[in-house]
């Protein structure tokens, strides 16, 4: 029987490049000689480290535990989370969403565990939820970010495409609004559907750590959304849209997180 996951001890030193975008990088030299390293994030299920390539780009490294056989097995067979990340990011950039393309993946072994290392450049801004919860952004920035943020929904949502994991604290905001999706597990649906489910994700993960969405940009998304969704020939209104929204939510049950993604990295939940 397979163990249960634990935290990587760190950047496997035996990396073996699996897929890379631009082959004169040495990823396996260059994610274990990174400078300014912090952690990001750690759970049961791994680890994510920021720091500075010799090169002097910024970039973000995923580490992920592959437990057991099965682990094993599906790296080979590119089931893993890491593998689907590299795939669903070419998808998002094919339909013109802005996501952070992977420049490698890698498989290693860290302390006696084997792990996949996904390394991605790390996106300037800060997440949704972080913002949501400061209430960092000033007004008109506010309104460019929930237009940019419903043109997301919308585009995903008019080409029958659902975003399972569309919460807060996977979309980048800058500080001109620009928002950024960082993972995304992409589903068919049709178009209202897809939308709604998109919108109540939005919604699920500020509620469980306690934060209110402020009512008029939410409004806006809404109404912004059902717009756009219009000129698709989707025919469903802002009301209809926040109503199947809020029966996902209702469905959905507690919303507490089990790892509160506003924690600082090194404090367990």
């Amino acid at each position: 029987m397979d163990r249960p996951p634990t935290i990587p001890a760190g950047i496997p030193t035996d990396a073996r490049c699996r897929r890379q975008t631009d082959p004169r990088v040495h990823w396996p030299t260059t994610i274990t000689t990174l400078a300014d390293l912090r952690v990001l994030k750690q759970s049961e299920a791994g680890l994510v480290v920021a720091g500075t390539a010799s090169a002097g780009d910024a970039v973000v490294v995923k580490i992920r535990r592959l437990a057991g056989v099965k682990g094993a097995l599906r790296a080979l067979l590119g089931m893993t989370p890491m593998a689907r990340a590299w795939r669903t990011a070419a998808r998002l950039r094919a339909v013109g969403i802005a996501t952070a393309q992977p420049l490698a993946l890698l498989a290693g072994t860290s302390g006696r565990e084997r792990v996949e290392v996904l390394v991605l450049p790390e996106i300037a801004g800060r997440t949704l939820l972080a913002r949501l919860a400061d209430r960092d952004l000033p007004e008109p920035v506010e309104r460019v970010a929930a237009g940019n943020i419903a043109d997301m929904v919308a585009h995903l949502a008019s080409r029958r495409l659902a975003n399972r994991d569309h919460k807060p604290s996977n979309i980048i905001v800058g500080d001109t609004g620009r928002p950024v999706l960082l993972d995304a597990e992409l589903r068919t649906a049709p178009p209202a559907e897809a939308a709604a489910r998109m919108l109540a994700s939005l919604a699920i993960e500020p509620s469980g750590v306690g934060i209110t969405l402020p009512r008029v940009p939410t409004a806006r998304v809404l109404r912004l959304v059902a717009s756009r969704l219009a000129e698709h020939g989707v025919d469903c209104s802002a009301r209809d849209l926040r109503d199947a929204a809020a029966a996902i939510i209702n469905r959905h049950g507690d919303p507490t997180p089990k790892d509160n993604p506003l924690a600082p990295p090194d404090t367990p939940e």
